[in-house]
């Protein structure tokens, strides 16, 4: 039985409602957070395991980017400036992922409110950028350069205001190189054609 659209709205409000419940409970159960540069109120950060030591000898951990190319049915040869376009792109959607938590963490993040933003825009059209291109079966050319183009100027967006923070906040320098990374790649890809 389809749901009306005021039992609809009903559940979503009661579980809401669970939600902000649970929620003011976990200030309680993991310290104060209320001091977010206070690490040693982040119970998490002390026991998190560091990758790099716990994982001595393994592997590193490779991009399936250029397999999946090689693989698909569809691909006649590998275009060596879309892997390197996907790849950028999905590198610059996780900077801008971590750049926005990081501004979020900063001691003043409404005055980051517009590189939040943009961190968040960017990643969502990289993201988006790097799954199109993923797409071999049948692409549409105008989509793939339409995506291609939004992809490169939303980078260079963010990158120009990243750039401004980078010299006190190195994640905004790190963000910045990934977005002028994934830009770049966008603007070969769009001139091969």
């Amino acid at each position: 039985m389809p749901y009306s659209v005021l039992s609809l709205a009903a559940e979503t409000i009661s579980r809401t409602s669970e939600l902000l419940a649970w929620s003011a409970r976990l200030p309680a159960a993991i310290g104060d957070v209320s001091r977010p540069h206070a690490r040693n109120h982040e119970p998490w950060r002390t026991t998190m395991p560091q990758l790099e030591t716990q994982q001595s000898g393994a592997q590193p951990v490779r991009s399936h980017a250029k397999q999946m190319l090689q693989t698909h049915p569809r691909t006649r040869a590998l275009d060596t400036s879309v892997l390197q376009c996907i790849e950028a792109c999905f590198d610059c959607t996780q900077a801008c992922i971590a750049c926005a938590d990081a501004c979020l963490g900063e001691a003043d993040p409404k005055v980051l409110t517009r590189c939040i933003r943009l961190n968040q825009d960017c990643a969502t059209i990289c993201s988006t950028t790097g799954a199109i291109l993923s797409r071999q079966t049948e692409p549409e050319p105008t989509v793939v350069r339409a995506v291609l183009q939004a992809c490169a100027v939303t980078c260079k967006q963010c990158a120009a205001e990243c750039g401004q923070h980078a010299q006190v906040m190195k994640h905004c320098d790190a963000c910045a190189d990934a977005c002028r990374g994934c830009e770049q790649a966008c603007t070969r890809l769009l001139a091969t054609g």
